[in-house]
């Protein structure tokens, strides 16, 4: 199941989110699908994400909440930093794309929070950079 959900989880991420003429993104779907058959935190949060990241290409904002509240349901409770800041991150997007500034402030910190955990920031030298992509 771990090679599906590499390979689902790969397809997602190494393509461009194009929306063809409002069709939903297939490869999001099927990585969903994949995911949510098992019982992988990381990977469930992780489909949801790439799910509410084509529903904003797709302007289709309420889908996008929709998936977004289901990634943030399927970490509470676990530790899944890998997941965590990436959709923080989204949310913060999408918080913004719908004009809550404060919410998307949040999420924002958040993301750097889970993407920064003091293990790491506090064993860094000075100056240091981290990318986000």
């Amino acid at each position: 199941m771990a090679d599906f959900l590499y390979a689902a989880s790969d397809e997602c991420h190494t393509h461009e989110l194009v929306v063809d003429s409002g069709r939903t993104w297939p490869q999001a779907e099927r990585f969903l699908k994949i995911a949510l058959a098992t019982a992988e935190h990381t990977w469930q949060a992780l489909a949801w994400e790439v799910n509410a990241r084509v529903a904003i290409a797709e302007l289709d904002l309420t889908r996008a909440q929709d998936c977004i509240a289901k990634a943030l349901s399927t970490m509470e409770g676990f530790e899944v930093p890998l997941a965590a800041w990436r959709v923080h991150a989204t949310a913060c997007e999408l918080c913004q794309r719908m004009n809550s500034r404060d919410l998307a402030e949040r999420h924002l910190a958040t993301a750097f929070n889970k993407f920064t955990p003091a293990s790491v920031t506090s064993n860094t030298r000075p100056g240091a950079v981290f990318i986000v992509q």
